[in-house]
């Protein structure tokens, strides 16, 4: 019989640990707890007190005493449709103003006294410089000469000579079969007739000297000579070979200066 009894017990036992143990079970039991609390407060609030019948009345006239004592409110005046002469209303008059922060102005610097300018007196056409400079009107001032640079360093001025213009000969003399002398003669003559005449360019025909003893020109050497002389005393202005060099020329062009 205990045997019995207590395998019964462990049973029972089993089953309540296991409903303790689902989660199932604790939440409807929660639930079930949660219903009876409300049920309990509605019930509680749909009682109220019963009062007796004297105190009731006493309340019913401290009510009615209190409605008669406080005094009706006063109809608002209708709100008219504003006019063209009506001001808007303004609807910030009721709320407080913020206020006013007082503004600090740096006090401004005097400003500097204007400078007096004196004006420059005109000057007459006879007006005496001199005088106007605080010269003495009965002495006569010093007369300052301009300065002048120096010859020296200016230098002496040379003009450049014009250029040579080489045109074609407008007289040609020639000198094959004489000797130094005659051709000398011949030359000098030659020369001042042309500057007569106003020739520019004469020609004067040496010969390169090819059939003269050693094959060298006698006359174009005393050619070169005296054409020389003649342009130091400037009675010819230039010569130049024909062909540019000596070696290969045979005459010589003489550039005359003019009358």
């Amino acid at each position: 019989m205990k045997d019995w009894l207590l395998g019964l017990w462990r049973k029972i036992w089993h089953r309540e640990e296991k409903k303790q143990d689902d989660p199932v079970s604790l939440a409807e039991k929660k639930r079930k707890v949660r219903a009876k609390k409300t049920k309990d407060t509605r019930t509680r609030k749909k009682k109220s007190p019963v009062l007796p019948p004297a105190k009731a009345s006493e309340e019913v006239s401290e009510k009615n005493t209190i409605k008669k004592k406080a005094p009706l409110p006063e109809a608002l005046p209708e709100k008219q449709a504003p006019g063209p002469d009506t001001p808007p209303e303004d609807s910030g008059a009721s709320l407080p103003k913020a206020p006013k922060r007082r503004m600090r102005f740096r006090k401004k610097a005097a400003p500097p006294s204007p400078e007096i300018k004196e004006k420059i007196p005109v000057l007459d056409t006879d007006a005496d410089l001199f005088v106007l400079m605080g010269g003495d009107p009965e002495k006569e001032g010093p007369v300052q000469e301009p300065d002048l640079p120096e010859p020296e360093i200016i230098g002496e001025v040379v003009e450049k000579p014009k250029p040579v213009v080489w045109t074609s000969p407008g007289k040609t003399l020639d000198l094959h079969g004489l000797n130094s002398a005659q051709a000398d003669v011949r030359m000098r003559s030659a020369i001042l007739t042309a500057r007569v005449e106003g020739v520019s360019v004469m020609r004067i025909i040496t010969g390169k000297g090819l059939h003269s003893e050693g094959g060298n020109g006698v006359l174009r050497d005393y050619a070169e000579e005296f054409l020389t002389h003649m342009q130091k005393t400037g009675e010819i202005r230039m010569f130049r070979w024909e062909a540019k060099t000596k070696r290969k020329s045979g005459a010589v062009l003489v550039k005359l200066p003019e009358i």
